[in-house]
C-alpha cells in the first residue's frame, strides 16, 4: 500500500485501528482511523487497499480476513442503532402443562453481530413470587433455554446480562394451561383400535 510521507495526529476521540509498518516493523503511523462523534466514521490513510484482498485471494484462494474487515468496519460506522441487544422471549405464549417451555435468547455486541459467550441470569415468577433463579449461556446451534414442565398458571421472567461492561435487561410473560393429551385429539385412532382389538383377539 502507499502511504503519504507525514506524521498524522489524531484529535477528538479517533483512534487507530491499523498502524503502518514498513516490513515487519511498525513505525506507529496511522493507517486506519476510526472516530465516533456526530457522524461516525472510517479513513484509510494511503492508496491501495485493494492490493490487500487481491494478494490475500491470490495466496489463499480466498479473501476471507480482507472481506471480514470491511464487513465489520461497514457495521462500525453504520448510522443505524442496533435496535435491540439482548432479547428474551417465549417461543410461544401459551403453552399446556405437559409442554416444556423454551425461551429463545438474542444477544449481540456493540456493532449488532450476535454474541454467545455471554452469561444470562434468569429469574422466573408466579403470582409474585421466584420461583427459579438460573445463569446460563446459549450457543449458536442452541440459541434457546428450556425449562421443565410447570404447573398451570401465569409466569413472568426477568433476565440480565453484560455486554461490554453494559448492563442489559429484558422481561416477559407467558401461561401454562392444564390440558390432557388426549383432549387435544377428540377423533378416535381407529386403526389403532383395529390393531389391538385382532391381537389381543377382543
Amino acid at each position: 500500500m502507499l502511504v503519504p510521507y507525514c506524521d498524522p495526529k489524531l484529535k477528538g476521540n479517533a483512534q487507530s485501528l491499523f498502524e503502518q509498518q514498513i516490513g515487519e516493523t511498525p513505525n506507529g503511523k496511522p493507517l486506519l482511523v476510526y472516530g465516533n462523534n456526530s457522524v461516525k466514521e472510517a479513513v484509510f490513510i494511503g492508496e491501495g487497499l485493494w492490493r490487500w484482498k487481491i494478494t490475500e485471494a491470490s495466496e489463499y484462494e480466498i479473501a476471507q480476513n480482507f472481506d471480514l474487515l470491511i464487513s465489520k468496519m461497514m457495521s462500525l460506522i453504520d448510522g443505524n442503532e442496533i435496535e435491540s441487544q439482548f432479547e428474551v422471549r417465549a417461543q410461544k405464549q401459551n403453552y399446556f402443562s405437559f409442554e416444556k417451555v423454551s425461551l429463545g435468547v438474542i444477544i449481540k455486541n456493540n456493532i449488532g453481530e450476535l454474541a454467545y459467550e455471554n452469561t444470562v441470569n434468569l429469574e422466573l415468577k408466579k403470582d409474585g413470587k421466584s420461583i427459579l433463579k438460573s445463569g446460563f449461556k446459549v450457543s449458536e446451534n442452541d440459541p434457546f433455554y428450556k425449562l421443565n414442565t410447570l404447573e398451570p398458571g401465569i409466569y413472568d421472567f426477568s433476565a440480565n446480562t453484560q455486554v461490554a461492561g453494559k448492563k442489559l435487561s429484558d422481561y416477559g410473560s407467558f401461561t401454562v394451561s392444564n390440558i390432557e393429551k388426549e383432549a387435544l385429539d377428540l377423533e378416535a385412532n381407529w386403526p389403532g383400535l383395529q390393531a389391538l382389538s385382532t391381537q389381543s383377539g377382543g
